[in-house]
């Protein structure tokens, strides 16, 4: 997990140079879907820009635990492309963002019913019975 350039420097070769911890992991449908907290508990639960593992799903919480703050996905390239975000921009919540190039493009996008069911198998993933 790193972002800017990280992987190629070598930092995250040891613990010490990762930003994050793994919570747990789940798997859906033939996904691993890993839950992520920063390692400093003073920054904002947001998810690396990069993947060692491609085609991984990320998974960050709201800082009071209540919900999911966000969800991202990874391509074969380990670069995010798509990011689901549970808290409202411009009106819009839950919505996503597109990414292209580590940056994310303008623009936030109502849900689409697929991505729905997937965020909401991910909120209630714990009370399954």
């Amino acid at each position: 997990m790193g972002a800017n350039g990280s992987h190629a420097s070598g930092i995250l070769n040891t613990e010490e140079g990762r930003a994050y911890k793994t919570l747990f992991k789940l798997v859906i449908a033939g996904n691993e879907i890993v839950f992520l907290d920063q390692k400093n508990p003073k920054q904002s639960g947001k998810t690396p820009e990069e993947s060692h593992t491609p085609n991984r799903i990320y998974v960050t919480f709201l800082q009071n635990g209540k919900n999911i703050k966000d969800v991202s996905l990874f391509g074969s390239d380990g670069k995010k492309y798509l990011q689901i975000h549970t808290e409202p921009h411009h009106g819009i919540a839950p919505h996503y963002h597109i990414w292209e190039g580590g940056k994310p493009l303008p623009g936030d996008n109502p849900l689409t019913p697929h991505m729905q069911k997937i965020l909401k198998y991910i909120q209630n993933y714990g009370n399954r019975s």
